[in-house]
Parts: structure tokens; sequence; C-alpha cells
């Protein structure tokens, strides 16, 4: 079964001793299972070289896990209590077969069942003299890892685009959505549409406060005609139409997963616009958000058969003075879930709050 945690920086008098003695309490917590997906976020407000800081994070990684390093992204954004860095990762059970493997040097993950094979991609990473060149070096390298293991580019059911963009403190908004623009154009240009007999990815776009263009990404392959993801349609479940911003993936393989997002500023937007409501009120997008992932749950119980539980919760806050009454609300909604909260500029105007999750 796929766990995902999440971990705090250790303790220690430095950035460096602090990054490795995290790595190694994670191993040492979790000796009798396998972790094939481990993401890094380093807190932007704090860092003080993006450059050297990415390289060492990096470094120790490969030094701590020696040959079996996960799959792994590095990236730097605000992070919302201000630890100075948080680590968020995925296991599985011994049973499970795991292959740590590499890709002109990049390293990547498959997990096997006798159900289908899955890949982690890690943060794959490029930084030319121009964003479109460093999206072509991008996808061109996901192709060769998803050829190496029979697959193509229908198989991703999971996508995080991170987008190059300078620090909040200086006035570029114009170009940061360029940049979404032209990832787009060429990520369009390798996703063909027949490709997708089952949906496009469920993808996020983020900034990516280093000034390096990455993706990273999960694909799955069926061994039988039982397994497989696929996107659920929204005509098929009532629940879904009833709250707007809600968009889901099912991986089917026994487990029954249901990954999902839910970002209803858009829709909220529209909808005041109408009665000449302001659109910009974080509780009420919070509540939304709640009320549509915790339908989805309910009903993922009954119409598609998993346990009905959070694995863990994603959030990213626009604003950070808003924080404090998004954590109160979703820690008071649901106690006792892993909630991760980060503080992001979020590339849809109307979107205050975005939560993102596993159901099992």
């Amino acid at each position: 079964m796929r766990v995902v945690k999440i971990k705090e920086a250790g303790k220690g008098n430095t950035f460096e001793i602090r990054v490795q003695t995290t790595l190694e309490a994670i191993i040492n917590e979790n000796k009798n299972k396998q972790i094939v997906k481990l993401d890094v976020t380093v807190n932007s407000v704090h860092s003080k070289n993006f450059t050297d800081e990415y390289d060492y994070v990096q470094e120790t990684i490969k030094k701590v896990f020696k040959n079996k390093v996960p799959a792994y992204s590095i990236l730097f954004s605000p992070i919302c209590d201000d630890s100075e860095f948080t680590m968020q990762y995925q296991i599985y059970d011994m049973d499970v077969k795991i292959q740590y493997k590499t890709l002109l040097k990049h390293p990547y993950v498959t997990a096997e069942s006798e159900n289908g094979i899955e890949i982690f991609s890690g943060g794959i990473s490029f930084q030319e003299d121009s964003l479109l060149f460093s999206a072509q070096r991008c996808f061109d390298l996901s192709e060769q890892i998803l050829m190496a293991e029979d697959m193509n580019f229908g198989h991703i059911h999971q996508q995080w685009n991170y987008i190059p963009t300078p620090h909040p403190n200086t006035d570029t908004p114009v170009e940061a959505q360029d940049g979404l623009q032209l990832f787009n154009e060429v990520q369009n240009f390798y996703y063909e549409p027949p490709l997708f007999v089952n949906g496009k990815p469920l993808a996020r776009n983020r900034y990516n406060y280093n000034a390096t263009l990455l993706i990273d990404f999960i694909a799955f392959a069926v061994n039988n005609d039982v397994v497989t993801t696929k996107e659920i349609p929204k005509a098929a479940m009532d629940w879904v139409n009833d709250h707007p911003g809600l968009n889901s993936k099912q991986v089917v393989d026994g487990k029954n997963e249901l990954w999902f997002t839910s970002s209803p500023g858009n829709k909220l937007a529209a909808d005041n616009e109408a009665i000449g409501k302001s659109n910009k009120d974080i509780e009420q997008q919070t509540l939304q958000s709640l009320k549509s992932i915790v339908s989805l749950k309910d009903s993922s119980h009954t119409h598609l058969h998993t346990k009905g539980e959070f694995s863990y919760l994603k959030v990213t806050v626009d604003q950070r003075e808003d924080y404090t009454k998004v954590e109160e609300l979703i820690k008071s909604s649901l106690p006792g879930i892993n909630v991760f909260f980060v503080n992001g500029i979020s590339h849809q105007s109307d979107v205050l709050v975005e939560l993102e999750g596993l159901i099992i």
C-alpha cells in the first residue's frame, strides 16, 4: 500500500547538517518500507543561495540513499509555518517490487506488482538559455524514461509543473504568465490527443523560485484488463457536478486510489459576479474546497470502493496572511489528517487556495 508522509527539518547547527539528519531520520523511521518518491521543499524566504542549496541537497540525497535513491524533486517556495524546509515522501510495503534506475544519469523508480508497473520520474529539470529549450529537453527526457518502460505520455496520471519565476518581491507578473503559456504550447506538441484514452494527467502548475523549469510525473501501465488509471466522468458523478473546481483521477489497481485537486476560485468568480459579490473571499473558497473533497471522499467509498480515508493533503495558499485562517478551517474540519501548507502564487488569478491529495 502507498503511504505519503511529511517530515520537517531536523536538528543541527547548519543547513547542511539539518538536511542530512532529516534524510537519515526518514530512512531510520521506515526501515521496513521502500521509499520511492521524495519531494524536498526549501523555504525560499530563508534561502541564501538557490544554486548552492540545490546542489547540496541533491548530493546529500545520493550519499544517504546510496544505491536506493528515490525519485526526488527539489523545490524552492515559501512554507506557511516558516519551516526551513520540508520533505514529503511516498513509501511502499516490502511486497512490492521496487527498482531504482537511472537514465542519462537521471534517477527514477519503478514499482511493480501483479497488476502493473508504476514510474516515479522525480524532478526532470533543465536551465537552458530559454524556457522553450528547457521545456523541450524536459519532455524529451520524460519520453525516453517512458519508452524505457514501454510506456508513453498517455500513461501519466499525475504531473506537477514548476515554472521558473523571479522571487515575488520582483514585479514581473506578465513574464511569469507568458512562461506558463509557452510551457503549455511545448507540452501540447508532445501530448498527442490519441494517447490519452484515459484522460490527460491530473496536472498542477506551480511557480519555482529557483530559475529552473522542473516537471515531475507518475505513470502507470497495466498487466491486465482490470487495472487502469482513468479520469472519472463528471456526468457519472453527481457529487462532482455539485461541487465546482474539483478534478480527480482514479488509479484502479486493486487498491483503488483516488487523487484529486480542488481550486474553486474561477467558478466562484463567475457565480459571485452574477450577484455582485466579491470572489476574493478566502473563507468561502476554503469551505467550498473542503465541501468538495469531503463529499468526494465519502462518495468514493460507496461508488469506487475505496476505504474512504484521506492519506494526505497539501494546501497551497496564495496570500501568506491567509494561512492562519485556512489552517484553522482545514484542521477543525479534518482533525488528524496529515496536512502540508505552502505559500505559492497561483496561475489562476481568482484562486486563493488549492487543495490536492490522495484518498485511499
